[in-house]
């Protein structure tokens, strides 16, 4: 292969070094179109991950935020120009042409003819701007027979079969592919391609020697095998051209990559700023419904509460408020849930409200009424609040008000006012919260109920349920695992939440090599305290695919 792009780089040399200084540019970048579209596709996948480790981090500074625009810019640019050298390499396999073809996807002779062509046409491109192409196309006494009905590159060079790239429809001003020449650089330039055509075909004997008709400039380079003509309108695919935007683009790439790098390893480095944690303003209803059927490492503190209620220990006023705080993602609204199925048969009514933020008392009164079975008696156009208490005379009730932010007292009050008038007693409202000053406020007993994280034991048993599912024994066929296992399960300081998140992405695939790339991640150095499980939960989008991060982040976009 070395010798063969010796010999082409020569007769490119002999054949068209008086027209530019630019040719043999044009051949490297040509004939290295392989290796700048493998170095663009790793400055492309460079790229990605900058900005992959970018995403969920707290971005300060001007300069910095245009940077990484101007990256993702030049990383979709980038994904732009490949689809479109794939576009023709798909035309040239249904064309059963070379031209977008790699140096490794044709024989050393197509691979050196196509780059032939493609430098010609590169270098005839900017010959049109020369004043002497202005005299070759007003006439002269030499002119290439317009009955010959072969096809012709801009150079002359007649190629049997298939119309060069960069040749264009016979019109009535180009017949044969070339009008007529005259005096000036062409005739040179012809001559010495004619010349390098009768070496290149003397060093390759799988094409013919050239034929040369009269004083005309015409060259006939024959292949081994015939292939039928290619009348087809396509788009044309300028080889040179495409192999110098990959080359701009890489260094562009690589010149912004640094920039970004330098700016966030020094942010890392100097920077003591405290990470924000960002909360969805709007979360997923929850309802009374149980999902999580195996409550895990809980039983004993659900029997004492079921018990407490059902004993009236919990509820011994008229309208009590028992508070269930505790961090995010420890499993308060699945332990409430669990409670409720446990004592809703001690009560005539049962009513779950999701609050999360918006703590509003006339849209909570609302949603409560529309869950409360209507009464025959009911007074015709009455408020809201005397619907409550209409339907609730007399009767034992369960609220729960799950996921509660904020405490108004004014809201609060205005909330609890129809309640107040129910007449039975032991009624009992469960508040869930994890602001412990809420459930402080809120409570109406001496009884609150914190949830604590999961032991170590009731933690591996939850996760080796969300990885392994019902699977018996499950660490005796998969041994291998068992160590990494542990190791991660120390970092999920006995949330339930991040158990189950990094348990079913460890589910995804059951590899060695899988699990460590997990447990080694930086994420889990960003830990700020014994009970950050944030990280944890980044993982979950950390390891999806990078179009997966794309589609999550358009969907993002929409309410």
């Amino acid at each position: 292969m070395d010798t063969a792009i010796g010999a082409a780089k020569w007769v490119l040399g002999k054949a068209l070094a008086p027209v530019t200084d630019g040719l043999l540019e044009s051949w490297a970048a040509s004939a290295d179109l392989d290796r700048n579209i493998d170095a663009l596709k790793m400055e492309l996948l460079y790229a990605h991950g900058m900005l992959e480790n970018v995403q969920g981090r707290g971005i300060h500074g001007v300069a910095l935020k245009e940077l990484l625009h101007k990256l993702q810019q030049l990383a979709y640019g980038a994904d732009d120009v490949l689809d479109e050298l794939e576009y023709f390499r798909i035309q040239d396999s249904l064309k059963g042409t070379y031209h977008a073809a790699g140096v490794n996807d044709v024989c050393c002779i197509q691979g050196i003819r196509t780059n032939i062509e493609h430098t010609a046409r590169h270098a005839i491109s900017k010959l049109k701007c020369l004043p002497c192409l202005g005299a070759a196309s007003r006439g002269g006494d030499q002119e290439i027979d317009p009955g010959d009905h072969q096809d012709y590159d801009l150079l002359g060079i007649r190629l049997r079969g298939r119309r060069g790239i960069g040749s264009s429809p016979l019109t009535p001003t180009n017949k044969a592919g070339v009008n007529k020449v005259d005096g000036g650089c062409m005739p040179r330039v012809i001559s010495s391609a004619r010349n390098a055509a009768h070496t290149f075909g003397k060093h390759f004997p799988c094409y013919s020697s050239i034929s040369v008709h009269g004083d005309g400039a015409q060259a006939i380079m024959s292949e081994c095998a015939s292939e039928r003509d290619i009348e087809t309108k396509e788009l044309m695919f300028d080889r040179v051209q495409m192999s110098r935007t990959m080359i701009d683009m890489v260094g562009q790439l690589k010149e912004v990559c640094a920039k970004v790098s330098i700016i966030l390893n020094l942010d890392l480095l100097g920077s003591s700023h405290n990470r924000t944690q960002e909360i969805a303003i709007k979360r997923s209803k929850t309802t009374s419904e149980i999902i999580e059927y195996e409550l895990y490492g809980r039983d004993d503190q659900k029997r004492k509460i079921k018990n407490g209620i059902i004993s009236h220990e919990y509820c011994p006023k008229q309208l009590n408020v028992l508070p269930i705080f505790g961090p995010g993602g420890i499993g308060k609204t699945t332990f409430t849930q669990h409670i409720c199925q446990e004592v809703n048969s001690s009560f005539q009514a049962s009513i779950w409200i999701c609050v999360s933020l918006d703590f509003n008392a006339d849209r909570l009164a609302q949603e409560i009424v529309n869950k409360i079975d209507r009464v025959d008696d009911e007074k015709q156009n009455a408020s809201v609040e005397e619907l409550i208490k209409q339907r609730l005379k007399a009767k034992r009730f369960l609220l729960v008000l799950d996921d509660v932010w904020v405490y108004q007292e004014d809201e609060w009050e205005k909330l609890m006012a129809p309640f107040r008038k129910v007449e039975s007693k032991g009624n009992l409202i469960v508040v869930t919260t994890r602001i412990p000053k809420v459930a402080e406020m809120v409570r109406t007993t001496n009884h609150k109920i914190e949830l604590e994280r999961l032991g170590d034991a009731d933690t591996m048993r939850f996760f080796e349920a969300c990885v392994f599912g019902n699977e018996l024994q499950p660490w005796e066929k998969h041994y291998e695992l068992s160590e990494t296992g542990r190791e991660v399960v120390r970092h999920l300081k006995g949330s339930p939440l991040a158990t189950k998140t990094v348990g079913r992405l460890l589910r995804n695939q059951l590899t060695l090599d899988h699990w460590e790339r997990i447990l080694e991640s930086k994420e889990w150095e960003l830990e700020t305290s014994e009970s950050d499980i944030m990280p944890a939960l980044k993982l979950s989008f950390d390891f999806l695919p990078f179009h997966l991060k794309q589609l999550f982040v358009y969907c993002a976009l929409f309410p």
